[in-house]
């Protein structure tokens, strides 16, 4: 079995703070503090004396600045190489509101995914919806209106039930963890949302497309080779999707615990 190596240079805490490895002894493993008080809040600035409230998904675009899903803030911050804190987009309000920067409203912001164009695409939480912003701070909405469901179609026909992770893979479409549908959603660059992988089942089927089913999908990336990996908390499993959309368990038994070994030896 092919194993993953995944190489962690951000760890976001329950304290509100932005961890960052040290890049000269990343090998040591020096763990320092880049951005964040400790305490929850709101505050932009430089390094220590920005804040946040509960940061969640992140995301780097091509001029190395660090976005941040601030997601009980309900803002997206922007953090340059520097270490300099603004607020990008997002008022103080949870609401479903399109506009620019501040102008704008999130519910619960959580993944944030770059797309070929250095647009920034947000899934909104609490509005089940997919947002998109652009690199001048414009946010629309674009998939999803904000009312819970399970529904392909274009754009705002579609629905979605508390997205959490999104990724975009190599042709330029974007896949969400729909989390609380247990399901998969993939979503062309026209905005046409379909139904990639999962029955909407809680449990861990393994099978291609709708056969297969998972349990409280939270997150996933892609390898080199087009696979799709995602994270199924309520399982406890890492799942593996190829490209033509077969659906296997990767690593996990189903059971919690804490167990290294290969495959489902783990836990």
């Amino acid at each position: 079995m092919k194993k993953i190596a995944i190489l962690l240079s951000l760890i976001f805490s329950v304290n509100s703070i932005v961890f960052a490895n040290n890049g000269i002894k990343a090998s040591v493993g020096e763990v320092t503090t880049f951005a964040g008080s400790g305490t929850s809040g709101s505050s932009d600035g430089t390094g220590t004396e920005a804040s946040f409230n509960g940061p969640w998904g992140v995301a780097i675009d091509g001029s190395g600045n660090l976005f941040v899903a601030d997601v009980y803030n309900n803002l997206i911050r922007k953090i340059t190489p520097e270490g300099v804190v603004t607020t990008f987009a997002g008022g103080d309000e949870s609401s479903l509101t399109d506009g620019i920067g501040t102008e704008a409203s999130f519910g619960w912001p959580a993944g944030l995914a770059f797309d070929g164009s250095g647009n920034l695409f947000v899934s909104d939480y609490a509005n089940d919806a997919i947002r998109k912003i652009t690199s001048s701070g414009a946010v629309t909405t674009f998939a999803g209106n904000g009312e819970k469901g399970n529904a392909d179609g274009i754009g705002t026909a579609a629905r979605f039930y508390s997205p959490q992770g999104i990724r975009f893979d190599s042709k330029g479409d974007l896949y969400v963890a729909d989390q609380k549908n247990n399901l998969i959603r993939k979503i062309t660059p026209e905005g046409v949302v379909t139904t990639f992988a999962g029955s909407g089942s809680a449990s861990s089927e393994d099978g291609t497309g709708m056969a297969a089913s998972f349990n409280d999908p939270r997150d996933l990336v892609f390898d080199n080779q087009g696979n799709l990996f995602v994270v199924c908390k309520g399982s406890h499993l890492i799942r593996k999707i190829t490209p033509e959309g077969v659906v296997t368990t990767f690593a996990g038994s189903g059971s919690a615990g804490w167990v290294e070994g290969t495959g489902t030896a783990a836990r």
